[in-house]
């Protein structure tokens, strides 16, 4: 208990200060040590940790398998026959997300059984590609079932999800390079990302279109750090500036921050985890090409999130009857007791990804006190080895 005061202490003390610190007149990214070089062995995070190892990722994995996961890729592999399994055209970032959290687990704790998993399924994934680089299993496996997400053929819908795919596909196989130093997963990311950056542009033959659900930002983003080709860094820089322009013709969405080009937004709208990734692709790359502009851009966007649309767990004020979606000014003050599912939808989004970059490329500038709202929430991670899921921490206080 104690300790866990004092760590809070301590963020509430960096928090302050860094709020009481004059502004920078450009980012001045601090250089973040590789998490393959941080271990961690205290009274806090390393239960967590522990348990994340031994029960969340198993479980994660099996759900993956019980669920057809993994069916999917082998079928688009040719390796079974049968039907595609599951409701969404994003359900292969499942697999992705858990690669992604066993290979940051393996670099704080080698598993040999869990890294010959890893393995086995990076094969399946990998005979999954088509010979281009496409990878979205859905349309390779022809499921019109789910054709309202995708269409009639590649690239047809803004919301398909298959550069939300490929986003989860490069952010896995970068994490999974970095942890093991095995070039597997990596090779089949970067085929992927080429593919992408060939398609995606501003030239003519290419698709003048935003990525629809983000993440490929922030993916590109990392891939280019790992490998040094500037391609990815400018395929990630069109997918930032592109937002909000509609080059094709498409409508304005609220629902996707798609409403208007990011440096004339002045609000935070739309659907909350989508914020999150974008602004956090929008961080990368303001960070990376020293590009001022969008750094005012996201100060005054995170300056209206964190004063009118912060709950004191950390997550973001969601319309109820819609998942993860933003609403009107101080709605976070008019509601009193979100669920967890409301409030929390950001856990991977704005609160965790996107503080990371403030703190990281900006020096701790914007309002940290969020450093203390994801500190406050980490204590309700279960113990308990089959009830890893949290839950709302007032709301059960009843406060």
């Amino acid at each position: 208990m104690k300790q866990r005061a004092l760590l809070v202490i301590g963020v509430a003390t960096l928090a302050l200060s860094a709020s009481a610190a004059k502004k920078a007149t450009a980012p001045a990214p601090i250089q973040e040590v590789s998490f393959t070089q941080v271990h961690l062995n205290d009274g806090f995070w390393s239960p967590r940790i522990e348990i994340n190892r031994t029960v969340s990722i198993p479980s994660a994995f099996h759900e993956c398998e019980v669920n057809g996961r993994f069916d999917n890729f082998a079928l688009a592999a040719g390796l079974i026959q049968g039907e595609h399994k599951g409701d969404f055209s994003f359900d292969d970032t499942d697999p992705y997300k858990v690669i992604e959290g066993a290979s940051y687990s393996l670099a704080s704790h080698y598993d040999a059984r869990l890294d010959h998993y890893l393995d086995s399924v990076i094969n399946i994934i990998a005979q999954a590609q088509e010979p281009d680089g496409y990878l979205t299993t859905c349309v390779t496996n022809k499921c019109t079932r789910l054709s309202g997400w995708w269409g009639t053929h590649k690239w047809e819908k803004i919301n398909s999800h298959e550069l939300y795919n490929s986003g989860h596909l490069i952010e896995s196989a970068v994490a999974h390079y970095r942890a093991t130093g095995k070039r597997s997963f990596l090779n089949v990311a970067i085929k992927n990302a080429d593919l992408v950056c060939k398609t995606f542009g501003p030239n003519e033959g290419q698709i003048h279109r935003p990525g629809g659900h983000p993440i490929i930002e922030m993916a590109l983003c990392k891939l280019y750090k790992v490998t040094g080709n500037k391609k990815y860094l400018e395929g990630a820089k069109y997918f930032v500036e592109e937002t909000g322009r509609c080059t094709d013709g498409h409508r304005p969405s609220e629902y996707s921050q798609d409403h208007m080009p990011i440096l004339q937004q002045q609000e935070i709208v739309g659907h909350a985890v989508r914020a999150g990734y974008l602004y956090s692709g929008v961080a990368d790359v303001a960070a990376l090409t020293g590009d001022k502009a969008y750094f005012e851009a996201l100060e005054r966007i995170w300056e209206n999130m964190s004063s009118k649309k912060l709950f004191i767990t950390g997550g973001v004020v969601l319309d109820g009857t819609k998942a993860a979606v933003v609403v009107g000014e101080d709605q976070a003050f008019r509601r009193h007791h979100p669920t967890r599912a409301e409030a929390s939808q950001l856990d991977d989004g704005i609160v965790q990804r996107w503080l990371f970059r403030t703190v990281q490329f900006f020096c701790c500038q914007f309002q940290s006190h969020a450093v203390q709202h994801r500190i406050y929430l980490c204590r309700d991670v279960s113990h308990h080895p089959h009830a890893f899921i949290c839950t709302n921490v007032e709301a059960q206080k009843g406060e």
